[in-house]
C-alpha cells in the first residue's frame, strides 16, 4: 500500500510444461508460458472501491515431432482491465467492469505453398454483478455481460489485419439463494451470441409454383438444403438451479441443472433460386428449436 486508500497490486508467473507421450502418438510438445499484471486499486470512499489492471501473457507451443512441426506458434496478449466496487451497506454489493483485450497468435514458420494462419482477436466486454441481502438467510444475484469479438487474419511485419468475423454476446442469470450449510439456488439465465459463417447451410421445406408445401408419399414435407454466406444467431434461454452441501472437514458437494431452450436462426446472403427466395430466407430466420437439459456434479475434499 502506497497510502491508507492507494494500493498497487503485481503478480507474475513463469510455467515451463514438458508433454511426453507414447512413440505412437504426435501430441508430444513443450509449453512456455508467462503471465503477469500490474494494477492500482483507490478507495474512494467507505463504500465505493475503483482499480485498474493491465494484464498480458506469452504463450509458446513448441512440437517436437516433425509430423506437426508446423503447428509451432506463438501468442501475445495484453488486456487492460477498470473495475469499480459498490458497497453502500452490509447487504448490497454492485460490481460494474470492462475489459479491452488484443491477442496475437502467429506461427513460427510457414510451409512453402501455403498461407500464414497467423490471426489477431480483439474483445470490448463489460460485465456487471449485484447481490442483495432480503433477510431471513435469502440473498438476490444477479450479473450480466456484453462482448464484443472481432477476428482477423494478421499481419505481424506491418502489424496489419483484414477482419473475417465479428462475435457478439449477451448473457444474463438472475438467482434466488437461500440457505447456509445447505445453499439453495434457483433462477433463470439467457444467452445470445451472432456471428458470421462463410458458409451457413438451411434446411428447408420444398414449395411448388403456388407456395404449397411439397409432401412425399408419407405425407411429409419434401426437405432439402441450401448453402451461401450468412449471419447465425444462437438464442438460449432457461431455468437453472443448484445445491451446495458444505461437508464437515472443509470438503463440498455441489449439484447444477439447468435447461437450455435454444433456438438457431439464421440470414442468408446472396443470391437464391428465385421462385424460392422468399420462402427459404423465411424459413431460415424461423430456424431450428430444441432442449438441452445440463447436470453437473462436483465434489470438492481436502487432503
Amino acid at each position: 500500500s502506497l497510502t491508507s486508500r492507494l494500493t498497487v497490486l503485481t503478480e507474475g508467473t513463469a510455467t515451463i510444461l514438458r508433454h511426453d507421450t507414447p512413440v505412437l502418438n504426435q501430441d508430444d510438445r513443450d509449453e512456455v508460458f508467462f503471465n503477469g499484471q500490474v494494477g492500482l486499486q483507490y478507495q474512494i470512499n467507505p463504500a465505493l472501491i475503483a482499480d485498474i489492471r493491465l494484464l498480458s501473457s506469452y504463450y509458446h507451443t513448441v512440437y517436437l515431432k516433425a509430423q506437426r512441426s508446423a503447428e509451432n506458434s506463438v501468442q501475445r496478449s495484453l488486456r487492460l482491465r477498470p473495475n469499480l466496487t459498490w458497497t453502500p451497506t452490509p447487504s448490497t454489493r454492485a460490481q460494474i467492469g470492462s475489459e479491452v483485450r488484443a491477442t496475437y497468435t502467429v506461427d513460427d514458420y510457414v510451409l512453402e505453398g501455403r498461407r500464414p494462419q497467423d490471426q489477431s482477436a480483439r474483445e470490448l466486454r463489460y460485465d456487471g454483478t449485484l447481490e442483495q441481502d432480503i433477510g431471513s438467510g435469502m440473498r438476490v444475484l444477479a450479473e450480466g455481460t456484453l462482448s464484443d469479438l472481432r477476428l482477423g487474419r494478421f499481419f505481424q511485419d506491418r502489424f496489419a489485419e483484414i477482419p473475417f468475423d465479428t462475435l457478439r454476446t449477451y448473457g444474463g442469470r438472475l438467482q434466488l439463494q437461500a440457505g447456509r450449510r445447505v445453499v439453495a439456488r434457483a433462477g433463470v439465465r439467457f444467452f445470445i451470441r451472432t456471428d458470421y459463417d462463410r458458409a451457413t447451410t438451411v434446411r428447408y421445406r420444398r414449395v411448388d409454383d403456388a407456395g404449397a408445401l411439397l409432401l412425399d408419399e408419407g405425407g411429409a414435407a419434401v426437405r432439402t438444403t441450401v448453402t451461401r454466406p450468412g449471419r447465425r444467431w444462437i438464442e438460449q434461454i432457461g431455468p437453472t438451479g443448484a445445491i451446495d452441501y458444505r461437508m464437515l472437514g472443509g470438503g463440498s458437494l455441489r449439484f447444477e441443472g439447468w435447461l437450455n431452450l435454444q433456438r438457431i436462426r439464421y440470414r442468408l446472403y446472396g443470391d437464391l433460386p428465385e421462385e424460392s427466395a422468399a420462402h427459404i430466407r423465411a424459413e431460415a430466420r424461423r430456424g431450428s428449436r430444441r432442449y438441452i437439459p445440463n447436470l453437473a456434479v462436483t465434489v470438492v475434499w481436502p487432503l
